[in-house]
């Protein structure tokens, strides 16, 4: 118990909003420290204390005696999310504050990188999900495996030549896919499939695009069958030297040029994959 109790400790208001890289930031610091916010403010303003039993005797005389460290001084950069994303540390004090806090909570749990669909279209409606699932119960698992239900049910339709509804169906799955990781990191929670994410995603692509094959072989292309195994195995080619390329830099292509960002908009990825099959679909429809 004693062993315990000389543990060092943080200290910090019970209404404030902190990044979990501050306190990993200020666990790596030699008790007594301060995190401050470095806007030339003096004194300056602190927002998480990282002290030892000892230093409470020495009330207020500890701020004088304590080492100050910059909230700028936290790397913004942030391998989960692909990209920067400032480190906050905000107090929340009133129900606007609390609205400011969700928003900034749940920006702060988005990818950074993404194509043009992930970018601009899904965030809002992924961002409404993970908000009203925040307050509930529901965890990252039972939303993974209701993705996966959508994705099968998508190769399914996809081999009943429904392609609309099947369309419909694997976006959603993308969307909950996306809906996981953010609030398994809203909640503190390890993600179901921790870092075999793309596992997964090769796995219910392989199966939109073997369905579809399915589909058109069974209506007399011979050739059906031989384009769907070329698309499956450049899809597991593409995933297999992404992950070894992640490993090899520690980033992903996207994020290493802006180059490589602004190309990755238009770039091979489910999402656009289902949008150039929508619009080959509408185009059929419009000019039979």
């Amino acid at each position: 118990l004693r062993e315990e109790l000389d543990n060092p400790f943080f200290l910090l208001d019970a209404n404030l909003l902190v990044d979990p890289r501050v306190l990993a930031a200020m666990a790596k610091q030699r008790p007594p420290c301060f995190m401050v916010q470095g806007n030339g403010a003096y004194p300056p303003p602190w927002r998480v204390g990282f002290l030892s039993p000892r230093h409470l005797s020495l009330g207020n005389e500890v701020l004088k005696k304590a080492a100050r460290v910059s909230l700028r001084t936290v790397p913004a950069y942030d391998p989960e999310l692909r990209g920067d994303a400032a480190p906050y540390c905000e107090k929340m004090h009133s129900e606007g504050d609390l609205h400011r806090g969700w928003r900034l909570l749940v920006d702060r749990v988005s990818k950074r990188s993404g194509n043009v669909v992930e970018k601009y279209i899904d965030p809002p409606i992924e961002n409404w999900i993970v908000r009203t699932l925040c307050d509930t119960a529901v965890t990252p698992t039972q939303v993974t495996l209701l993705s996966i239900a959508f994705a099968l049910a998508g190769a399914s339709l996809f081999f009943q030549g429904l392609f609309f509804l099947a369309i419909f169906f694997a976006w959603i799955a993308i969307v909950l896919g996306e809906v996981e990781g953010k609030l398994a990191r809203i909640k503190l929670m390890a993600p179901p499939i921790g870092g075999y994410e793309h596992v997964a995603a090769i796995f219910y692509e392989s199966a939109w695009y073997l369905a579809i094959a399915a589909h058109f072989a069974r209506a007399g292309q011979a050739a059906a069958w031989g384009v769907g195994l070329a698309l499956t195995a450049c899809n597991i080619g593409d995933h297999v030297l992404e992950t070894l390329f992640m490993r090899l830099k520690g980033k992903k292509l996207e994020e290493m040029s802006t180059f490589d960002e602004r190309f990755h908009l238009i770039g091979g990825r489910p999402s656009i994959y289902l949008l150039i099959l929508l619009a080959g679909l509408f185009t059929g429809v419009l000019f039979p």
